[in-house]
């Protein structure tokens, strides 16, 4: 049962800033485990849980991952060069800081790797 309390957003945003950090950051670390690690699928469940949570306080994470790249984006890039990908082909590889937005406002620019094909 939930009790309906305003939102202060002055120290809820910092907050679920925070959170979705460390939501991106341990998706990096659990998809670098080898999959026969047993409680992976668990700790997925629980960081999906706790992404719904920031959805219902209307904070959302797009998700970048392996999303082409292009120069309209309001994201931090750094380009690493990829000998595999097709040349002029850039892609999304690694999400450092994911993008934020509350409310449908941007609060927080995604910080990512981008590779690209020379």
């Amino acid at each position: 049962m939930y009790i309906d309390f305003p939102i202060d957003s002055e120290k809820t945003i910092p907050l679920a800033l925070k959170v979705a950090d460390e939501i991106t950051r341990m998706r990096q670390r659990i998809a670098s485990m080898p999959s026969d690690i047993n409680g992976i699928p668990q700790l997925l469940k629980s960081l999906d849980r706790l992404e719904d949570e920031l959805n219902i306080l209307e904070f959302e994470m797009p998700d970048l991952l392996n999303k082409p790249y292009n120069e309209g984006m309001t994201i931090k890039a750094r380009f690493i060069p990829s000998e595999t990908m097709k040349t002029g082909e850039k892609i999304i590889t690694k999400v450092i800081k994911p993008q934020i937005n509350y409310k449908g406002q941007l609060v927080q620019i995604a910080e990512v790797e981008v590779s690209t094909g020379e």
